[in-house]
């Protein structure tokens, strides 16, 4: 069963990494990588399978998911194996999959701390799953962290947060960056920049080509979710005026907006107005990702 969780000192504990903000935990760990996008995802043609005892301890999970959050379906995805030498290592895998292994992981967490079966699972398939994707389908997020200028002041720009639908099957009502989505595979390799441009006009209506989203976004770095096990590219992408008049609500993911400065002090509030429970582990640590690279 879905539900709200508060209490992350126990993943601090364990993975050590965890962010700190405003003296609470946030369950993400932060990787800066500041890269282009091509080229990043080193996609392999095999797909890897999931544990089958990881999957049959998710299975409860899933149907859950399945029977009360309709809409949800199965489609191919771009799953985490390793990241080395700053590149990310990935094959295909199963969206079904992903919520009967990663997001069941998150589904078990409780503000106590004691691991739950899939989770000691995980780890005992996967060694260190911060390294190592193996047993998990732990499909590739993309989170985008959109900017655009300041109303009255152009030289001044402001990143965007969405609230999700309370009717979604994944982190219902919680703050989040917008877009975002899944990792999917390009043909032509251009696996991020489509993916951007795909979540941009579903979810924004903001039309944006491929190769234009190539060369005007920058990786920020990679997140890791502590609660699902899985990571997400962050990527950063600054609107004109002109492109941000036309955003709007698309297909219902988001169903409000906010904008922070991109200032020490809208950073500081947005952290003091988004504690853990509100706010998904990507867009905490794409908004640290932000302010680390606005301070370099």
């Amino acid at each position: 069963m879905v539900r709200c969780v508060t209490g992350y000192a126990s993943l601090a504990k364990r993975y050590g990494d965890a962010l700190v903000r405003a003296g609470q935990v946030y369950p993400v760990v932060v990787d800066p990588l500041r890269a282009g996008l091509s080229g990043l995802i080193d996609l392999v043609d095999d797909a890897e399978a999931a544990d089958a005892e990881l999957l049959a301890l998710g299975g409860p999970h899933l149907k859950w998911l399945l029977d009360n959050r309709p809409g949800l379906h199965d489609g191919r995805i771009v799953c985490w194996s390793r990241t080395e030498r700053g590149r990310i290592v990935a094959h295909p895998g199963s969206y079904f999959d992903l919520l009967a292994s990663c997001d069941a992981i998150r589904a078990e967490h409780h503000p106590g701390g004691d691991a739950g079966p899939l989770r000691d699972r995980a780890h005992t398939v996967a060694g260190d799953p911060l390294r190592s994707g193996r047993g998990r389908a732990a499909g590739i997020g993309v989170s985008v962290l959109l900017t655009v200028p300041a109303a009255g002041d152009p030289g001044q720009r402001r990143f965007v947060m969405g609230r999700r639908s309370p009717a979604l099957g994944t982190d219902p009502g919680l703050w989040h960056v917008a877009p975002s989505g899944m990792l999917e595979r390009d043909p032509h390799g251009l696996h991020l920049e489509t993916s951007v441009a795909r979540e941009l006009v579903e979810e924004l209506g903001v039309s944006i080509s491929p190769g234009e989203v190539g060369r005007r976004a920058q990786v920020l770095g990679v997140v890791h979710d502590l609660l699902r096990l899985k990571p997400d590219v962050v990527v950063r992408l600054d609107l004109t005026a002109e492109e941000a008049l036309g955003f709007n609500a698309g297909d219902g993911e988001f169903v409000e907006f906010q904008e922070f400065d991109i200032t020490a002090e809208g950073i500081s509030d947005f952290w003091a107005t988004h504690p853990p429970d509100t706010l998904t582990a990507p867009a905490a640590g794409a908004v640290a990702l932000l302010d680390s690279a606005e301070a370099q």
